[in-house]
């Protein structure tokens, strides 16, 4: 049969290595072994071969047939080393993580204080200490911010944050297990006991809205671009005699340190640390091949490619870099034209204004914050073909940026779009950097589509002129949808934004598909069209005069575009 079997000297022999004789199980033209010496440690039992209990490696038939339930293991040197060098695409991913784990320690912050402004709301604080006990004295709150500061001589750079800071069990818990997330832990324990709601940068929401962290591996995104990373942090407290400053190093590689500095006078009292009464400050030392990140336009960029809509001010160099607020989080009717003109150019880098803007907000299948523009400009036949794989949008998820110019969420034909999608459970990957394909994305797309397509209509009842200028710069865009997309209902319902001349309106005048149904008589089940390059040669065209003899009140379609036949032809029915 060649079942293998493993033997006392780790040889591997099968069943066909033996054979039975008188009740005995004998070895039989095995190389190295002695028949009579291995025989009498073989029984054969129930058609399996056992070795002897008399031998060293015994079994039994109890240990075989025991079930056993066994945890996952990992060795941490390779998994940090994945996380740190194999996880990200791009190394400048770093910045954006450091600068969301600053956000989450000042959001733990801003609940602190606002729990502390109301006295009879002020939770008393969990057995994890992520939630800090009861405040009495205000006083010590400072205004919330991330401060960055590059030093292209040392090639360092630092972040800082004043916000909740951590103690030695937090450190233990945070830096020293990888893919421990302390902001959701800290979510936890506030859902535990009770969430407090709070009106955050004039919007309705939860404090937990604004935490961005969720796997607890971005830290270690920092060994990317840095050979040695230093951490000091103080937790924040209410009582007389502040907590300690916590110094904790790391190379990526080997074990990390965790040792007290407030023993140290000088260094306390030195100007680095003298108003260090809270928060974290983190120095990267960085490597050779990544020392252009202690530079300051690069860090600055990338500051306002990923975090510039961060709900905190951060600081480059004590310079404010994040200016713009994140338009689609606010209340639609608190945004002024001004303020809609200046993030449509920052957001499309553009300098025209935007020609419609729609607000969007759902909380089903997912949380969805939209703020979209369309530009006021035509654009061109290259407009159209340069760059067919990605929109306008910008995906973000409580608003850090995840994916410029995301191809995902809104189909090609709407890629003329610009402005904002953001939502705080929609699936990402480990390194937010990508999102998974669900059901929930392809159902977003759909409920986006829609919505945008709605818009286009009432848009075209409120103001038609206006609507059938936005057409003729734009149908080209519709009418590939029509011809790319495979969903008939799709089709039906981006046809209902085309606009056709008719022979029973006047020349200019045009109609759509929906109102040329609506005008059909009762039991006809056509539309007719005519290709021509113009109206008059179209109402002088044979076919358009045969047509009218058989049937004189029969309303024609004329199309004015070669492609345009193709487009209903593809339409199909309506």
């Amino acid at each position: 049969i060649g079942y293998p079997m493993k033997c006392l000297t780790s040889r591997t022999l099968t069943v066909s290595s033996f054979y039975n004789k008188n009740n005995l199980t004998y070895c039989k033209d095995v190389p190295g072994f002695n028949s009579s010496t291995i025989a009498n440690n073989i029984i054969s039992k129930n058609s399996i071969l056992f070795m002897s209990t008399e031998t060293k490696s015994s079994y039994n038939e109890t240990e075989i047939n025991r079930k056993e339930k066994l945890s996952f293991q990992a060795e941490t040197q390779k998994l940090l080393n994945i996380v740190a060098n194999a996880l990200y695409s791009d190394k400048e991913i770093f910045v954006r993580e450091l600068v969301s784990n600053a956000n989450d320690a000042l959001e733990k912050m801003r609940y602190l204080q606002l729990v502390s402004s109301k006295p009879s709301e002020i939770l008393t604080g969990t057995s994890s200490d992520n939630i800090p006990q009861t405040v009495t004295d205000t006083s010590t709150f400072h205004p919330l911010e991330i401060q960055i500061t590059t030093n292209d001589i040392l090639n360092t750079l630092t972040i800082k944050d004043n916000g909740i800071g951590m103690n030695r069990d937090d450190i233990i818990s945070s830096l020293g297990t990888i893919a421990k997330s302390g902001s959701e832990q800290f979510l936890k324990d506030i859902q535990s006991g009770r969430e407090i709601q709070t009106d955050i940068n004039n919007n309705d929401s939860t404090i937990g809205s604004n935490i961005i962290g969720r796997f607890g591996v971005g830290f270690y995104s920092s060994f990317m671009v840095a050979d040695e990373v230093h951490v000091y942090t103080r937790k924040f407290t209410n009582k007389t005699t502040p907590n300690p400053i916590l110094h904790w190093k790391s190379d990526g590689i080997s074990d990390y340190e965790l040792d007290y500095i407030s023993s140290d006078l000088e260094l306390i009292n030195s100007k680095e640390f003298s108003d260090f009464k809270n928060g974290t400050k983190i120095v990267l030392h960085l490597k050779k091949d990544c020392q252009h990140f202690s530079k300051e336009d690069i860090i600055k960029d990338i500051l306002t490619k990923y975090s510039n809509f961060v709900g905190v001010p951060i600081y480059l160099n004590e310079k404010r870099v994040n200016t713009i607020d994140a338009l689609w989080m606010k209340n639609p009717s608190q945004i002024t034209e001004q303020e809609h003109e200046e993030f449509y150019r920052y957001i499309a880098n553009a300098f025209d204004k935007p020609r419609y803007k729609l607000f969007y907000k759902t909380d089903a299948p997912l949380n969805i914050r939209a703020l979209l523009y369309v530009p006021s400009y035509k654009p061109s036949l290259f407009d159209m073909s340069h760059d067919t794989t990605h929109t306008g949008v910008n995906l973000y998820s409580r608003k850090v940026m995840i994916m410029s110019r995301n191809q995902t969420v809104l189909p090609k034909w709407l890629r003329f779009l610009k402005g904002a999608i953001d939502s705080e459970d929609i699936p990402l990957n480990l390194s937010r950097e990508l999102l998974q394909d669900s059901s929930l994305i392809r159902q977003l797309r759909r409920v986006l589509s829609a919505r945008i397509i709605k818009y286009f209509q009432d848009s075209s009842k409120k103001d038609s002129e206006s609507y059938k200028q936005f057409h003729d710069d734009y149908a080209l865009y519709f009418k590939e949808g029509i011809v790319t997309t495979n969903d008939q209902m799709e089709r039906e319902d981006i046809s209902k934004l085309l606009l056709f001349e008719s022979s029973e309106l006047s020349p200019g005048d045009v109609t759509t598909l929906h109102d040329y149904s609506l005008r059909m008589k009762a039991g006809d089940r056509n539309i007719y069209y005519l290709c021509a390059k113009k109206r008059e040669s179209a109402l002088n065209s044979p076919y358009f005069e045969a047509l009218k003899k058989k049937n004189p009140d029969t309303e024609v379609i004329f199309l004015y575009e070669p492609y345009d036949e193709l487009v209903l032809m593809q339409l199909g029915q309506f």
